[in-house]
């Protein structure tokens, strides 16, 4: 791909991003929430100099700052599936339900990025799109366990600063139908067949499980995962960046990135707001919703929208 310099800017348009080699070399990891800081720890492991930039005076600021989390690779699935939203609809038409409904902000429907993101995510709601797309998060999520698995094995310390509390999850349905649908899906299947350790339970057995709860909530049973954990996503980051520290990685804080520097359809530096040029080897964006812009400055076309 040919990429266009542009006069007075550090832009080429068009760039294939490489990947990360095993030889050691310097990485240039952008963010500094939950992602990026893992990533910058297993990259430090690897041997690699790792530059960690980030815009705000400290990690974990922005989505990983006090945000209510859990973590369960067994409750994985893919929200782009004609299925799923026809049953959410259908449940919020049928019903008297409270929750809120599906809502789309005015701007969003002038944005050109919504409508093409918009394509994008109807184009693998098909239902086969939908249980490859399942496939590959399944593989993501039980990979990520087996790394964090292994990082609070390795680092106790970590451990202690996410303060987890909950000792597996409850998964609860509106109906007895739904639950046996679930207990039937490809997702149970491939649970089971990487030996996770789900337990069908009765409403009597749910309820013993999680007592605070109203024992109606569990009238249909209720599927538990003694795998599932949470935690302080905030603390988890303070912690991850000191250990990340000892590791050899450096940071670079308060550092807005306003440019990215293309020669030869590589992507070679990152432009920072004082003017600085952050050089590297490879380079890894971790910038939550914000990804997509600056991937935008290398020519690379990212079809994220933002959700809640």
């Amino acid at each position: 791909m040919t990429g266009r310099t542009h006069r007075g800017s550090a832009v080429t348009r068009g760039v294939d991003g490489p990947q990360i080699p095993n030889q050691p070399h310097r990485v240039v990891v952008c963010g500094g929430g939950i992602i990026g800081l893992t990533t910058c720890y297993y990259l430090a492991r690897r041997g690699h100099e790792v530059v960690c930039i980030e815009r705000e005076s400290q990690v974990g600021m922005m989505a990983s700052y006090k945000n209510g989390t859990f973590f369960d690779s067994t409750l994985y699935s893919s929200w782009a599936d004609l299925s799923l939203l026809y049953k959410k609809h259908m449940h919020q038409v049928t019903t008297s339900s409270k929750e809120k409904g599906f809502r789309v902000e005015a701007a969003a429907w002038i944005d050109p990025n919504f409508w093409a993101w918009g394509l994008k995510f109807m184009t693998n709601a098909t239902s086969k799109r939908a249980k490859e797309n399942g496939r590959k998060i399944r593989e993501l999520g039980f990979y990520s366990q087996r790394k964090l698995q292994e990082l609070l094995r390795m680092h106790p310390e970590v451990e202690d600063e996410m303060e987890p509390t909950a000792q597996g999850t409850l998964e609860v349905f509106q109906s007895k139908a739904e639950k046996d649908d679930v207990l039937e899906s490809d997702r149970i299947k491939h649970c089971a067949e990487f030996q996770f350790p789900l337990q069908p339970l009765d409403p009597h057995e749910a309820a013993d499980i999680e007592p605070a709860l109203n024992r109606s909530i569990f009238a249909p049973g209720a599927i538990f995962s003694p795998t599932g954990t949470n935690g302080d996503v905030h603390k988890t980051c303070m912690a991850l960046a000191t250990l990340c520290k000892q590791h050899g990685v450096m940071f670079r804080m308060d550092t807005d990135i306003k440019d990215v520097l293309v020669v030869d359809n590589r992507v070679v530096a990152i432009q920072v707001a004082n003017g600085d040029l952050i050089e590297g080897d490879s380079f890894v964006l971790a910038l939550g919703n914000h990804t997509a812009a600056v991937a935008k400055l290398a020519g690379i076309k990212l079809y994220m929208y933002p959700v809640k």
